[in-house]
């Protein structure tokens, strides 16, 4: 079976993964272990060369010193299961700068590289060259040293979301080069729909306008003129329904009430009111509530999770402004969002109108390295469990050949000061427009 699982020499198999793991953090001592079982069998299914786990949310929905302890014991669960045996090196980033709100994004990049692959390169956006790791290495952001910077983190300015005081949305850069195949990794997190009655109001929504700004900056972030390397972007982008069409759709044989309590509980004033649809051939048959964290549609398991959904495909559109960007198509139910009840893990939850915020995206060169004679999987992680309220997603492929090989100039440098003093191979590519980053005047060292 393994002969089978493992792609040969001219193929490079990528497992890229991506999962808000919030929940995950706030219910470590019941989560955990069924959220690093169901990884590992993902991994071990598939037995990938290479694997990029984006996650966001790390630490929890706050971040503290204890959360960053929960974050250590996650890094260690996760490098201790013995799927990963066979990858012998990697790194991981870590954004720790939770004490500073205006740079504090809560990602945390993964990547593993199997042993039979020959050379794994990450990129230096500060030396503005490839540098060979043979070790696996976990950095914290930020750090004092400013000797290199291998990630690139940044914020989303604030002036995209005016409304979105506090938020910790950004992004993480990366570049490879593993064996001939130069590629770009973004974890992203986007901006979220804070309020129901907002999403609902208009088509588009405010909050679909915000994320689109936010998607068109990272955009801007990895032009580089007339040469484009490959890169995948995978995240929680937050991409939403059109919740304005949706509610209509839901409620076209209804009848509209506002519902605005005066006395005490949860209705007790107008930021608790709720809008509720009732059947206008049966008065007492409620067909949906919709409050400002409430989205209760009595239907809704059967109706948003049969044939995975497939109908509120019409009502996904965010993506549709950016052509330049390409998805396999999706087959899974919503990943978003879930009960967070280890019982109730196929269960949606009532408060927000399911969606399909994580998703794993590439450009129109990452797109054409896709081997088509090759497996291909795009699904959801933990289908069948509790993962938390979001289900990761995962994009399963294997890349052609990205670069030729004329064009790598092998030059040999002193390795990392801290890992070892032996020398190491360092490659410099002749590529047109790999050094168009600045070395760090936009991000945090690593």
């Amino acid at each position: 079976m393994l002969s089978d699982r493992m792609e040969d020499s001219d193929g490079l198999s990528l497992l890229l993964v991506t999962a808000n793991v919030g929940t995950l953090f706030e219910m470590a001592d019941v989560l955990m272990e069924i959220w690093m079982a169901e990884f590992g069998e993902c991994v071990a299914q598939r037995q990938p060369k290479f694997i990029a786990l984006h996650c966001q949310e790390i630490g929890g929905k706050i971040v503290d010193e204890e959360t960053m302890v929960q974050t250590n014991a996650f890094c260690e669960k996760m490098h201790s299961q013995s799927v990963f045996s066979n990858y012998d090196r990697g790194r991981t980033f870590i954004d720790a700068e939770f004490e500073s709100t205006g740079k504090f994004t809560a990602l945390g990049s993964f990547y593993f590289v199997h042993k039979s692959v020959r050379h794994a390169h990450i990129w230096d956006f500060k030396r503005r060259e490839f540098t060979e790791f043979r070790d696996y290495e976990a950095v914290a952001l930020p750090v004092s040293s400013d000797d290199r910077c291998t990630a690139q983190r940044m914020r989303f300015p604030p002036d995209l979301h005016p409304l979105a005081t506090g938020n910790r949305k950004g992004f993480i850069i990366t570049r490879w080069m593993i064996d001939d195949r130069i590629f770009d990794l973004i974890n992203i997190h986007m901006f979220h729909d804070a309020n129901n009655f907002v999403a609902m109001e208009s088509s588009p929504s405010s909050y679909t306008e915000a994320r689109k700004a936010a998607l068109q900056h990272v955009m801007d972030t990895l032009d580089r003129g007339d040469v484009t390397e490959p890169f995948f972007l995978f995240g929680d982008f937050n991409f939403r329904l059109d919740s304005h069409e949706v509610v209509k759709k839901l409620t076209e044989n209804g009848i509209r009430q506002e519902v605005i309590g005066n006395g005490t509980g949860e209705d007790s004033s107008p930021a608790r009111r709720k809008i509720r649809y009732v059947d206008s051939q049966d008065l007492n048959k409620l067909l949906l509530t919709v409050g400002k964290k409430t989205f209760d549609y009595y239907e809704a398991q059967d109706a948003f999770r049969t044939d995975n959904g497939k109908w509120l495909r019409t009502f996904d559109n965010e993506l549709s402004v950016f052509p330049q960007l390409h998805e396999k198509e999706i087959t899974f139910p919503p990943s978003y969002p879930y009960e967070e009840d280890v019982d109730r893990g196929t269960s949606l939850m009532k408060t927000r109108c399911p969606a399909w915020c994580d998703r794993v995206l590439m450009n129109s060169s990452a797109w054409n390295l896709i081997d088509r004679r090759k497996k291909e999987e795009y699904s959801l992680i933990g289908p069948s469990v509790c993962m938390g309220d979001h289900k990761p997603v995962f994009l399963y492929v294997s890349l052609t050949s990205t670069v030729n090989k004329r064009n790598i100039v092998s030059v040999t440098n002193e390795g990392d000061s801290r890992t070892s003093k032996s020398k190491v191979s360092v490659v410099r590519s002749d590529v047109r427009g790999i050094n168009r980053w600045s070395a760090c005047d936009r991000c945090s060292v690593l």
